[in-house]
């Protein structure tokens, strides 16, 4: 990684007026839903659950 960043490919940005986001697509994951949600970090803002015409409970557990 630090290569890439060298290079100028990537780009560290610090600013404090940005948030973090998770878009977690889910298809059929109602019984792991709980369970990835529950390991993502406390910085993270917000968490976009994107529903994909599940069968199972998906949409109710998230």
């Amino acid at each position: 990684m630090p290569s890439l960043l060298r290079s100028g490919i990537l780009e560290v940005i610090e600013r404090e007026d940005l948030t973090h986001r998770v878009i977690l697509p889910a298809h059929k994951e109602g019984r792991h839903l709980e369970t990835v949600v529950g390991r993502i970090p406390d910085w993270v803002d917000g968490i976009v659950v994107v529903g994909d015409a599940s069968t199972d409970d998906t949409l109710q557990v998230a």
